[in-house]
């Protein structure tokens, strides 16, 4: 990642020894999770994100992390707010 002589100076001066782990995580892919509401759908409702499916996240009992990021755009539920990317 190309980030600015500035930027890249002011978080090594802040992080110190942890500075190359933030700039190796940056050139990293972001994690992809949904969240469902409970209020809207429930699990096995076979929607886009169920079949990329891969592991839970710690903190939430309503959300996941998905192998992939499928094309949500095209989902009405997502913009009926029944799940959050």
């Amino acid at each position: 990642m190309n980030l600015p002589p500035v930027f890249a100076s002011n978080m090594k001066s802040l992080l110190q020894e942890e500075a190359a782990t933030f700039f190796s995580a940056l050139d990293e892919q972001p994690p992809v999770s949904v969240r469902y509401n409970p209020a809207k759908i429930t699990p096995g409702s076979n929607h886009p994100w169920e079949a990329a499916w891969e592991g839970s996240v710690p903190w939430s009992e309503k959300a996941c992390y998905l192998n992939h990021r499928p094309a949500f755009t095209f989902d009405p539920c997502l913009h009926a707010g029944c799940y959050y990317v």
